[in-house]
């Protein structure tokens, strides 16, 4: 997803596409939309399988998490996109 995303542009504005090292949801602030996917990943640990974890950020504020789940598609199979709403 990073080398695929990474840097694209999403309704007018470039987004990031980092490895999510802080294992939590994203926090969406005033000035950067943000959001957490979550995909499968062959071959981590004993199991044979594991999860891998992207934040994606500075989408426009107005994308929802169907949203996001059917672009990154494109990079894989993704089980979960959470994107933070504005309080």
């Amino acid at each position: 997803a990073i080398a695929t995303l990474h840097d694209s542009e999403l309704k007018g504005r470039q987004i990031f596409v980092r490895e999510d090292r802080e294992g939590g949801s994203a926090v969406r602030n005033p000035l950067n939309g943000g959001a957490t996917l979550v995909r499968p990943m062959a071959g981590v640990g004993s199991g044979g399988g594991g999860v891998c974890k992207v934040f994606v950020g500075n989408l426009p504020f107005e994308t929802t998490w169907p949203q996001l789940k059917d672009i990154f598609r494109e990079a894989g199979n993704v089980i979960r996109a959470d994107v933070a709403q504005a309080a």
